[in-house]
């Protein structure tokens, strides 16, 4: 036996013992019988100064030795990786670890480095070589693994690695990664922002003698031609040919491989930039695959030259990708201090008002809309008949302040996105299956737009009215929040589950109480019905309020600071970010008094309508007020929806149908005319339908003369009629084929 050999012997003895420590006279004993008794004193006394080892005190006169962590070990040589001394350590220990975890779940294929050392508190210096050579470790770990597997399960696994997750002090924000970091293993986080399909990549090449037929299996590189590196082999068996080997392409080893594009999240960023970088993936299994969504990436950047010069750029080769799509982990962590300055300020007077002043304090007045926007940042609380996202629509004159409002938004909360509708298309609202030119080649490629990059977040949709091709796009969204996607070997479905800001103008000017929305915005029914707010901006001509307006626009050319303070805290962007951040995590859930309270006043408010023969209050309301109540509560920190919150979300949702539902004929709310227009115009609309009904079951296409005369017997004059005519055609009740010619839809 050889000194090194006793040296791992002890080792091996140690680290099983229970305790890791024996008796040295025991281990001396056995030891003796094989080798030297000066070899077995050298081993121990090597392993004592390098640190792996050492002596504790005498128990009944028998020295005890125990095993230490080598935090002092070196390596003989600091750039090479000794792996005899790294399995010495470890193999033991990554071997029960892998048992532990293969007995739980076949199937896993990670070596999660955070749970080994929960089993193994004192490997730490394991996450250190991992780091430092990520390459060897993963070998040794993937080699550890499949014996591991093997003894557990009686069979063998065809894999050429495992992946490898939660390393320990590795983390790097993606604008910071560069050649500095080559080699080593790295941490960081992102958007995907494109991925290509699932490709095969052969990540093992089997090579045969064409003379001898000798085969050789050659690991091959992302940049490396099977062909050319045959070209350059030479026989495993020494044979007399000297013109390479030949690429078995069947018989080599494939893994499945994506080139994946992230973005770095802009709270992320040392520069204010929002940094790209290219990340190629190997996996086994579709189940492994990514395409959207924030993510953690575990990987090894690469550097690759151009082919002239000396330049380079920096890639990551990923060992495993993982999605992290908690909000919470999108900013810097929110630490005890920032907990408690956000439990002060939520305890403060007037908290949620100001908050929303200071959220978009580039905008005067519009107090109810500010508020209303940040109770959609936190969002409701998703159960399995209810939705958390609140989707609010704007409709006002160009100039009034509603783009402005979107930008705060954009600009303050980094899961906020915005797009404008007249430069935008369907696939770059949700998604885009394209074929475009990758590092490997051209591929089939799949692009978020604005609703997928929003997810867990908020769209903003500007002059939506101006772009018809999204709506059928956008209505998909906001039923199933979610797009799916089949197209060209991409099989995903991308989650859009965003809260929507949509703005447009009016066709016709100023908006008009005593029209319909739908009769004023370019917008179908079924998509102004998603929205659970609907903001008419009257631009007023009131002296007060007009003075109010110059002079906040004026003092904006003053270069000034105004301070924004809650309960002695001077709010920043900073913390509004994480306030924000940290009440959508919450989860409030209703007292009794809250749903009393609710459920009365639904059920009073549809008993007032049905009085008056028109519906003051359907599911859509009752839902927008759930979602609110949920949301103001979140705001105020609370885990209860309490009364103040119903009565906060019902003051709303009142105000918005004050401004879009209500009619003065009959003293009540109509939700109905927010689609159909005042119930008189709908009774008429109801007549004509009814004559067209009539006549049609003579002939399937309705004369236009025919249906003037019969609405004449009932007092509709023929200007009166064209009008209905045309709702109905609106609507979607009837068309009109030919000219004056109409039929029933």
């Amino acid at each position: 036996m050889s000194l090194k050999e006793a040296k791992k012997y002890i080792v091996d003895a140690l680290l099983k013992s229970p305790d890791r420590t024996m008796r040295w006279d025991d281990i001396y004993n056995y030891l003796t019988n094989f080798y030297p008794k000066s070899t077995v004193s050298k081993a121990k006394a090597d392993l004592i100064d390098e640190g792996v080892i050492k002596e504790l005190k005498t128990v009944e006169g028998k020295k005890i030795i125990l095993i230490r962590e080598p935090v002092c070990y070196k390596d003989d040589d600091e750039d090479k990786f000794d792996e005899e001394t790294f399995r010495m350590y470890y193999e033991y220990k990554i071997k029960e670890y892998f048992k532990s975890v293969l007995s739980k779940n076949p199937d896993c294929k990670v070596f999660d480095v955070r749970e080994f050392l929960k089993h193994f508190p004192d490997s730490g210096n394991l996450n250190d070589k991992l780091i430092n050579y990520p390459y060897e470790v993963r070998k040794i770990l993937t080699e550890i693994f499949l014996e591991a597997y093997e003894e557990l399960y009686g069979e063998k696994l065809d894999i050429e690695f495992i992946h490898i997750s939660n390393p320990i002090g590795c983390s790097v924000p993606m604008s910071k990664l560069s050649s500095k970091y080559a080699g080593k293993l790295v941490e960081f986080r992102g958007m995907v922002i494109q991925a290509t399909k699932i490709k095969p990549r052969v990540y093992k090449g089997r090579y045969i003698c064409p003379l001898c037929g000798a085969v050789k299996h050659i690991e091959l590189g992302f940049w490396d031609v099977p062909e050319k590196v045959g070209k350059d082999l030479s026989c495993p068996e020494d044979c007399r040919n000297n013109k390479g080997l030949f690429f078995d392409e069947h018989g080599s080893h494939y893994v499945d491989f994506q080139e994946i594009r992230l973005q770095e999240p802009i709270e992320e960023t040392y520069d204010g930039k929002q940094h790209n970088i290219i990340i190629f993936y190997d996996f086994y299994g579709p189940e492994f695959a990514v395409y959207t969504g924030y993510v953690k990436v575990v990987g090894v950047p690469i550097i690759k030259r151009t082919k002239k010069g000396s330049v380079g750029d920096v890639y990551i080769h990923a060992f495993y990708i993982e999605k992290d799509d908690d909000i919470e982990k999108r900013i810097k962590s929110i630490s005890d201090k920032d907990l408690e300055i956000i439990k002060k300020i939520a305890n403060g007077k007037d908290a949620i008002k100001k908050l929303s002043e200071f959220a978009f304090r580039e905008v005067d007045g519009y107090e109810l809309i500010k508020l209303a926007l940040l109770l959609q940042m936190v969002g409701g609380v998703e159960t399995e008949t209810l939705r958390s996202s609140i989707n609010i629509l704007l409709i006002s004159d160009p100039g009034v302040g509603k783009s402005t409002l979107m930008r705060a938004l954009k600009k303050r909360f980094p899961f906020v996105k915005y797009t404008n509708a007249v430069t935008t298309s369907g696939p770059g609202l949700t998604v885009s299956v394209v074929r475009e030119n990758t590092e490997f080649g051209e591929s089939w490629v799949l692009k978020l737009g604005t609703l997928a990059k929003a997810d867990n977040g908020i769209a903003c949709i500007d002059e939506l009215s101006r772009n018809k091709s999204l709506f059928k796009y956008l209505l998909e969204v906001m039923e199933q929040q979610r797009i799916s996607v089949s197209k060209a070997g991409i099989e995903a479905d991308v989650l859009a589950r965003c809260g929507i800001l949509a703005a447009c103008n009016p066709i016709h000017g100023d908006f008009d109480r005593e029209k319909s929305v739908l009769e004023q915005i370019n917008l179908p029914p079924e998509l102004i019905d998603r929205f659970d707010l609907i903001f008419p901006i009257f631009d007023i001509i009131d002296e007060e309020r007009d003075e109010s307006i110059a002079d906040f626009m004026v003092d904006s050319l003053i270069p000034k600071k105004e301070k924004y303070e809650i309960n002695g805290i001077e709010l920043t962007d900073e913390i509004l970010l994480k306030y924000i951040i940290y009440a959508k995590q919450l989860t409030p859930i209703p007292s009794d008094e809250a749903k009393d309270i609710i459920k009365k006043y639904y059920v009073k408010k549809r008993k007032e309508g049905e009085k008056k023969g028109v519906k003051s209050m359907k599911p859509r309301q009752l839902g927008a007020i759930i979602r609110l109540s949920a949301a103001h509560a979140k705001l105020r920190l609370s885990e209860t929806i309490e009364k103040e919150d119903v009565e906060i979300a019902i003051y709303i949702v009142e105000e918005c149908l004050k401004a879009v539902a209500y009619d003065p004929e009959t003293g009540s709310f109509d939700v109905d005319k927010i689609l159909h227009g005042p119930k008189k115009e709908r009774d008429k609309l109801a007549t004509v339908y009814d004559i067209i009904k009539k006549l049609a079951e003579k002939s399937e296409l309705v004369k236009y003369d025919d249906i003037v005369e019969e609405a004449k017997k009932i007092g509709l004059n023929e200007d009166d009629l064209e009008l209905i005519i045309e709702k109905l055609k609106k609507y979607g009740d009837i068309d009109e084929p030919k000219p004056g010619r109409y039929r029933l839809l």
